[in-house]
This record gives C-alpha cells, structure tokens and sequence, in this order.
C-alpha cells in the first residue's frame, strides 16, 4: 500500500510539474531535468528580471568593485556554458572541467554545481553528484531542478522517502 501510494504522488508530482511547468530548454537524453541551455550570458546577470538570474550572494573578490562582480559572473557564466555544450555532446570529462572552472570562479554559482552533480552522476561518480546537488541547494535553496535531480540519486540509491520530499518540494516551488 505505501508503495502504490508513494508511485500515486511520484506520479501526481509529475504530471503537475509538466502541466504548470513554464517550459525551458534541456538536455532530454538523460531523462531528468538536466542542464539548462542558456541562450545568452547578459539575459543572466543579475540585474535581469525573471530571467534565471542566479540569487547567491556575491562572491568575495579581491578589488570588491561591482565591475570585477560582473566580471567574475560572466566569465563562470561562459564557462558553464561551454560545459552546458560540451555535456550535449556526451563529453563529459570536458564538461565536468568547464564546470569546476565556472565554481572557481564564482563559487557560489548554484547552477553550475547543479550541472556538475548531473555530469558526476553520468560518469558514475554518486558520491560527488550527490554533494554537488547539495551545494547547489546550499546557495539556491529554491532551485527545482537541483531538488528533483538530488531527488532522483536518492531514488535510485533506494532512500524513497528522503527523494518524495524533495520531489514535493521542487513542485511546491
């Protein structure tokens, strides 16, 4: 009975989060919420509204000026688009190495730690997906996509009960 009624709301949440979803271009080869293609580096500094503008804190940077802020957020943002490509194309060694660049360089960039759990996880590395999506949460609590990526590796490591909540949560949000 739980387990029927733990597939009743896994697939409840679902079909929620595909009716009232606002669509997003991704990754569909994975069959998660994968990395988001993101079209242009400057529809995502933070002063655009609504447009996927990452919410962390600003990094602490050596000259403090907002010019070297921006600065440091677009060079991530390039890199994790590099690695957004390069993960399209199945190479994701390469991928994972753009991503590590982008946290480097903005270490509170929630989306890359997001796209680096799902490239670890790809080539097998749970442990390290698993502490990526938590990073993720950690900046961007709010994040969906992070919450129903981490929700899915604790699924398949057979923790249902922790991967329903945040399922539950990713559709809340």
């Amino acid at each position: 009975i739980l387990l029927t009624l733990s597939l009743l709301i896994l697939v409840s949440a679902v079909w929620w989060a595909m009716v009232f979803k606002k669509p997003q271009p991704d990754l569909e080869s994975t069959g998660q919420t994968n990395l988001r293609q993101i079209q242009s580096v400057e529809s995502l500094l933070p002063d655009a509204k609504g447009s996927g503008a990452i919410t962390a804190a600003k990094p602490a940077l050596s000259t403090g000026s907002e010019d070297s802020f921006q600065t440091a957020l677009k060079a991530a943002k390039t890199k994790n688009i590099k690695g957004v490509e390069l993960y399209k194309q199945g190479r994701f060694f390469l991928a994972k190495t753009e991503f590590l660049s982008s946290i480097e360089i903005f270490p509170e960039y929630a989306e890359a730690y997001n796209n680096i759990g799902l490239t670890y996880k790809q080539i097998g590395d749970t442990k390290s997906a698993e502490e990526n999506y938590k990073k993720a949460l950690k900046y961007k609590p709010d994040y969906p996509e992070a919450m129903n990526n981490y929700g899915i590796l604790l699924e398949a490591k057979g923790n249902s009960n922790a991967a329903r909540e945040y399922f539950k949560k990713a559709v809340l949000i």
